[in-house]
């Protein structure tokens, strides 16, 4: 996921990642939405 911007401007670097842009892409989604609903989850449940 940390190379999603460094491969949109570089294509050879699937080779490396092994992804196309939409995995990782998709990934990125994924990943930043689980966090939020555990962030959200957990200040949730306590007063902050």
């Amino acid at each position: 996921m940390l190379n999603l911007g460094a491969q949109i401007s570089n294509q050879h670097l699937k080779v490396l990642t092994q992804l196309s842009v939409t995995e990782l892409t998709l990934g990125y989604v994924v990943y930043a939405v689980v966090f939020l609903a555990l962030a959200v989850y957990s200040f949730k449940k306590r007063s902050v």
